[in-house]
């Protein structure tokens, strides 16, 4: 796989032409759209594989040996995306990422809330316990992301 990363690296510097035009203009918009979207959810997937990767030494599921091959080809699959954004001459999009974090926090604020025991009734009986074992952390939790967010909120106000 290294070769062909090789190989395509030296085409996409140098943008070379078929037949007249740029291998950038063999795609329309909508290819370029969903090439690129492809792209950016193979390059999150790779990031988020790297965050278990490196939380793989608080277990002992994956001998070193894998690891270090997985992230080889972890870094590989990173350069072959890099190369195919310059030949294709893709978008590079801004990401906003307070308001990334912001969407995060309010996905994972929803779904604690969610769970919490009054929540819970809709998959079965709740032990009647169980309100005062677990809300409090949840609600701790629940706080603690909104505090996040409004930290995020009060820094992209300046």
């Amino acid at each position: 796989m290294a070769d062909n990363i090789s190989a395509a690296s030296s085409s996409a510097v140098s943008f070379k032409l078929f037949r007249g035009e740029s291998i950038a203009m063999m795609l329309n918009d909508a290819q370029k759209t969903s090439l690129v979207i492809s792209l950016r959810e193979l390059e999150a997937r790779l990031g988020r594989m790297q965050v278990l990767l490196d939380l793989n030494e608080f277990s002992t599921r994956l001998k070193p040996e894998v690891v270090s091959q997985l992230r080889a080809s972890v870094h590989q699959q990173q350069a072959a995306i890099d190369v195919l954004f310059r030949r294709f001459r893709l978008p590079h999009e801004t990401i906003d990422v307070v308001q990334t974090l912001i969407a995060e926090l309010s996905i994972s604020w929803t779904q604690l809330v969610d769970t919490r025991s009054d929540k819970l009734g809709r998959y079965g009986t709740v032990d009647p316990r169980l309100g005062t074992e677990l809300d409090p952390e949840l609600n701790q939790l629940v706080e603690s992301c909104m505090q996040m967010i409004r930290t995020l909120e009060q820094a992209r106000q300046g």
